[in-house]
């Protein structure tokens, strides 16, 4: 028989009186009850976790005009780790969920950052988020193109770019919004 012992951490254990049972029964009667099941392959007893149920959270991510907003980072906020994804193109996501109610955090560049918990939500059906736009969040921003600089310690040329001057170039990208600002690149 094996087993990783560290799947039973904080496993109440079980005793069990059994006379002329089947050791299959027994195993099931054991192990299911406590979220485990069992695999036999070449005479040999593999205990493992049963597979969960998988939840998925299908969703798109759109601005305040109903925008599609592509790279928006959507995340499941978890003690260990964060686990997520990103919307594709369309502003799109599929996302895998453990089981319970879980917080969902979609955050973006520019944008207000929206949590959300999973438990008031319908996960036979497509939601759409709305983000809103943060402008504090662009307010000290200076791009260098080599090295993160402290406003306070640049020596160099630079333009200031208001967040509603990129905003009314790209709503979803702000990359491509400081290439069509072509003051930014005059005095390189």
């Amino acid at each position: 028989m094996l087993y990783n012992s560290q799947m039973f951490k904080g496993v109440e254990p079980v005793t069990v009186k059994a006379t002329n049972e089947p050791w299959r029964e027994l195993l099931d009667r054991v192990l299911s009850p406590k979220g485990f099941t069992y695999a036999t392959k070449d005479g040999i007893v593999v205990i493992k976790k049963k597979d969960q149920k998988t939840r998925t959270l299908e969703g798109k991510v759109v601005d305040e005009q109903g925008g599609e907003l592509p790279g928006v980072t959507v995340l499941i906020l978890g003690k260990e780790r964060n686990i997520g994804t990103m919307t594709d193109a369309d502003g799109a996501f599929s996302l895998g969920l453990p089981e319970g109610d879980v917080t969902i955090r979609l955050s973006f560049v520019g944008m207000q950052t929206l949590e959300i918990h999973t438990g008031k939500l319908n996960l036979d059906k497509v939601h759409t988020f709305k983000l809103k736009p943060d402008s504090k969040q662009l307010e000290e921003v200076v791009v260098t193109g080599y090295a993160k600089i402290s406003k306070n310690s640049f020596t160099g040329t630079s333009v200031t770019v208001t967040s509603d001057q990129l905003m009314s170039v790209s709503k979803t990208n702000v990359i491509r919004s400081f290439a069509n600002v072509r003051s930014l690149f005059s005095y390189c």
